[in-house]
């Protein structure tokens, strides 16, 4: 390349003759060379759909004459051209694809012997952005304090790393607040307390222009158990004790009753919110009655049953060994708990006053009328009585 001068000489053959011209200068260029692309985002990237994209352009060489330099963009891969404008925006909505984007130069020359120079072209494929899917746990689950509930998403990835983050919010449209350690697609959660609570999950990858995709919102409605409990409940009764009524201070839909140290009288079915009881032998015995209600929780209560041991009482007719002399009775009282309460009533008559005897033993009632029958009546601590 560069100038060069040119002559030409004409010699006629024979006669010695010749003639040479005068000198013509030409410059020799090299070929038009297309200007280097400056892309917005290096050649071959992937991006996400929505990412604007564009090119700058630097630098070209050779050709003579007119110069001009040919910019286009192709959004179909390279299936037609548009004309491209430096550095101006590329929109890459509602278009996915591999080496989608396209932009190319080159350069032409109008000087003698020149054409057009090879392109250049940078590519970029679009992926489409990421999207998230709830495939199991339901979006309004309802269930009772204590349960354990599960939810997975399903994430279509876009480009880049992608990853999930479940996220919980005090009202379901704001303050969302990411909960730690829970990244993968599957969350489980143990409802302790009776509640509303709200969660989602987020889809996201690093690749350039990927949003994020946000799961539809779960709405949680926890109902708290029922606490049933027992009005005035007797918890003390006498071995033996028939007819002792337990009734709940409220009402349920359902009942599941069970009693030990007793049997049940009556009541005591799964519609039925009390039970009555016939206690046996002196122990200790349960009530106990598992509860249901409109929302399907439940609930348990338990009254502990103290069955109290009966005193006992022996006496003979016996003249000569229970009867001290006419119109005198002696009492063996024991078992039950102390102090006693002894009282009689005469088959006619009027009751005496109640005496108290403080510990097991005899004791002796006398001025009784040796033709007549009564009954005595003797009451412990526990208010066991014994006829």
């Amino acid at each position: 390349m560069g100038n060069y001068a040119y002559i030409v000489t004409v010699t006629q053959s024979g006669s010695g003759c010749s003639a040479t011209s005068a000198p013509t200068n030409a410059n020799v260029v090299a070929d038009p060379v297309a200007q280097t692309i400056v892309p917005s985002v290096a050649d071959g990237t992937v991006v996400c759909e929505g990412y604007a994209l564009s090119a700058a352009f630097s630098g070209g060489s050779g050709g003579t004459g007119t110069i001009n330099d040919e910019y286009e963009y192709s959004i179909n891969g390279g299936g037609s051209w548009l004309p491209y404008a430096p550095n101006a925006s590329i929109s890459t909505v509602g278009i996915t694809g591999t080496n989608i984007i396209q932009v190319r130069t080159r350069r032409t020359a109008t000087g003698s012997g020149c054409g057009a120079s090879s392109y250049n072209t940078v590519s970029w494929s679009v992926a489409v952005n990421p999207s998230i899917t709830l495939t199991s746990g339901g979006t309004n689950p309802s269930v009772c304090a204590g349960s354990t509930l599960s939810w997975t998403v399903s994430g279509t990835p876009g480009t880049g790393a992608c990853g999930y983050q479940w996220q919980s919010s005090p009202n379901g449209t704001s303050g969302w607040t990411d909960i730690s350690g829970e990244t993968t697609a599957t969350y489980n959660h143990t409802f302790a307390t009776n509640g509303t609570y709200y969660y989602r999950a987020v889809y996201s990858c690093n690749g350039l222009g990927c949003a994020t995709a946000t799961s539809s919102v779960i709405t949680v409605t926890i109902y708290a158990n029922p606490t049933p409990s027992f009005s005035s409940p007797d918890l003390s009764v006498c071995a033996n004790e028939t007819g002792v009524t337990y009734t709940l201070s409220a009402t349920y839909v359902a009942y599941a009753w069970t009693v030990s140290g007793g049997t049940i009288a009556s009541g005591g079915g799964n519609t039925d919110n009390s039970v009555t009881v016939n206690w046996g032998a002196a122990g200790i015995g349960t009530v106990s009655v598992a509860v249901t209600d409109g929302n399907s929780c439940s609930g348990t209560a338990t009254a502990n049953i103290t069955i109290h041991e009966r005193p006992t009482v022996t006496y003979c007719l016996t003249p000569d060994y229970c009867l001290s002399d006419v119109g005198t009775v002696s009492l063996d009282i024991q078992n039950g708990t102390a102090p006693y309460t002894v009282s009689w009533t005469p088959a006619e008559g009027t009751p005496s006053t109640p005496a108290t005897q403080n510990a097991p033993g005899i004791f002796t009632v006398s001025g009784l009328s040796g033709n007549s029958g009564y009954t005595f009546t003797v009451v412990d601590a526990n208010n066991c009585a014994i006829y």
